[in-house]
């Protein structure tokens, strides 16, 4: 596996993407997260550039998204687009719709941070022009209840980053595999070894080994005080697959597991409508292996 840090990444591709104006973007649009000790990080901010040089480079037509959460990667990716001229559209599937009230930390041109809850409808017309809005089609639900609802182009780029745990992370992959292009790159956010997180497992079983994988250093997480571990994206392309994809990913495997884990999917959805209905609190509450809203 090639291991690079996030400056390097971008470099190689031989681009030079708006930093200041995508972090400015970060700020007005509440990216801004809060740590154990309280204090506000931009540290994910630096995944918004990478997502627009990829797009840059690899001019897709058709992104899928896993996980809108507050928009932030989406409008990093139409900016690529209109930028670049690229005539594609970017389809976004999150549990939440478009209007639920997400909490967000929002960075003003005086540098105060307030803390507001705002739709995504509501906000990012705010924050960005109808031109990258329009390059947006959000999709809502459960992933394999949302992609249902629409009949997908083949998609040649997706951006994987929504359930975190291991089943949901493959499910998303799997369900990518039958909507995709011929050829098609992706990109995993959050490979760490970190509680109810299985993206490092996924991607050590049945991705590392087929393809020429790259880890994008984003930052850095200190398990202890002798022990450091690297916090990256994943990042690679189906045209460096080992051997056919139909050998890699079996059809039948694939559409077995899928069905398995949408009936598992159809399930939780059910009994926290149930939940949501007696006690409306819970509609705010996320599991631990869905990655908090940014």
């Amino acid at each position: 596996m090639n291991i690079s840090n996030s400056k390097d990444f971008i470099r190689s591709l031989d681009l030079s993407p708006p930093f200041e104006e995508l972090y400015e973007l970060g700020d007005r649009l509440g990216a801004i997260l809060v740590n154990q000790k309280g204090d506000y990080e931009q540290h994910v901010y630096v995944r918004g550039p990478i997502l627009y040089a990829l797009i840059s480079k690899l001019k897709p037509k058709t992104v899928l998204e896993f996980g809108t959460a507050g928009g932030y990667s989406a409008l990093c990716m139409a900016r690529a687009m209109v930028d670049n001229n690229i005539d594609g559209k970017i389809f976004t599937v999150d549990r939440l719709s478009m209007d639920f009230p997400q909490t967000r930390n929002v960075k003003d041109s005086s540098g105060n941070i307030s803390t507001i809850k705002s739709s995504n409808n509501e906000h990012w017309p705010k924050v960005a022009s109808k031109e990258l809005i329009e390059k947006i089609i959000p999709i809502t639900g459960y992933t394999g209840q949302a992609l249902n609802k629409i009949d997908l182009p083949k998609i040649e780029f997706s951006y994987i980053d929504a359930a975190h745990h291991y089943e949901g992370v493959k499910h998303d992959f799997y369900s990518l595999l039958n909507v995709s292009a011929k050829k098609f790159d992706v990109l995993f956010d959050d490979y760490i070894n970190r509680p109810f997180f299985g993206i490092t497992k996924f991607v050590d079983e049945e991705i590392k080994n087929n393809f020429d994988v790259t880890l994008i250093q984003t930052d850095e997480i200190y398990i202890s005080s002798t022990e450091k571990q690297n916090h990256g994206m994943i990042w690679f392309s189906t045209e460096t697959a080992k051997k056919p994809l139909s050998e890699i990913f079996p059809h039948s495997n694939v559409e077995n597991f899928l069905k398995k884990y949408r009936r598992y999917e159809k399930y939780v959805v059910t009994n926290r409508h149930k939940l949501n209905t007696k006690i409306p609190y819970f509609t705010n509450v996320k599991f631990k292996f869905w990655k908090k809203s940014s």
